[in-house]
């Protein structure tokens, strides 16, 4: 088993691995994989096969420099967003 694990580091050394983008990008393909396991749409089928080639692409790419700004811009937006919903917490917590 050391010989295998061994082999995945080396195989994996120089390599994105999973960021906070990946991990939205499987959430929001688990999502839309569990709604059309109920629908059964084609379309939603294909779009959840770009969201995993994405994640796979990601996951597995060497141009860390460009992964990394990817990343640090969807961080960027996610800050917003949270900044925004904090806010919106915070005034509605001050009216009670």
């Amino acid at each position: 088993m050391s010989k295998f694990i061994d082999k995945l580091r080396a195989f994996m050394y120089g390599r994105n691995g999973n960021d906070q983008l990946n991990i939205l990008i499987m959430i929001v393909y688990l999502i839309i994989f569990i709604v059309n396991s109920f629908t059964e749409f084609f379309w939603v089928a294909i779009i959840e096969l770009i969201l995993v080639s994405i994640w796979f692409f990601r996951f597995y790419s060497k141009n860390l420099e460009k992964r990394r700004s990817e990343n640090y811009a969807y961080l960027k937006i996610q800050g917003k967003v949270l900044l925004f919903f904090s806010k919106i917490a915070r005034i509605f917590k001050n009216k009670r």
